[in-house]
């Protein structure tokens, strides 16, 4: 302790089943104001919306293993620095990963991704966005590269001999109230139990959990 600034250095804590560890200052000079260097040594994806008021099995029932590193500063609720995130396996909304990284930052409380990449069988999944707890804005944006239908958990499991090229396109944008948005499967000319197979689009529309989806499998 010293004037306004009290130091604890070593601090560690859980979060659900998540292990972090850090040092932290807080000076309580006329604004109160933190200074957190800090890791996650062991941490669980789903454990991570909690701080922020958010369910994981609201947001694509993400589940999986992380660890990281940040560095933040400012107001607690206006928290401000670098976020690096090493993702291990995953699932989100039903589907496997590998692993990935996620590179992002804290700006006056809000959550910038500036650059989330998932690996799925030689496939990567590239997104980035915002979650803003203080103003409640949500935005996103991904998309596929390299990805094959017989790369999807969930046409695997249908036992479907298709092999395909597939891109798909996310935009989300609202609030942590109500998201909307779409999601854009596009389909290459590929096999069907060894016949040829033409190209094909669906899109779906996003309003929170519900999604409507039109289009054609095969044009």
């Amino acid at each position: 302790w010293s004037g306004t600034l009290i130091r604890v250095l070593g601090l560690e804590g859980t979060l659900g089943r998540s292990l972090y560890a850090g040092d932290l200052d807080v000076d309580i000079g006329e604004d109160v104001l933190f200074a957190i260097h800090g890791s996650v040594q062991r941490g669980r994806i789903e454990d991570a919306f909690v701080p922020f008021g958010l369910r994981a099995e609201d947001w694509g029932g993400a589940r999986g293993e992380f660890r990281g590193v940040f560095d933040l500063t400012g107001p607690i609720d206006r928290l401000t620095g670098p976020v690096q995130i090493e993702l291990g396996e995953l699932e989100v909304v039903g589907e496997q990963g590998e692993g990935g990284r996620i590179s992002g930052r804290f700006d006056r409380g809000g959550i910038h991704v500036d650059t989330l990449e998932i690996e799925k069988q030689g496939a990567v999944i590239s997104a980035r966005g915002l979650i803003d707890p203080n103003t409640r804005e949500v935005r996103a944006e991904a998309r596929s590269m390299g990805l094959t239908l017989q790369k999807i958990d969930a046409h695997k499991a249908g036992g479907l001999d298709i092999e395909a090229p597939l891109e798909v396109q996310l935009g989300l944008s609202g609030d942590l109230d109500v998201v909307t948005g779409t999601l854009t499967a596009a389909f290459g000319s590929g096999l069907a139990s060894s016949l040829p197979l033409g190209t094909g689009r669906l899109t779906g529309r996003i309003r929170n959990a519900d999604m409507s989806v039109e289009g054609e499998l095969l044009d």
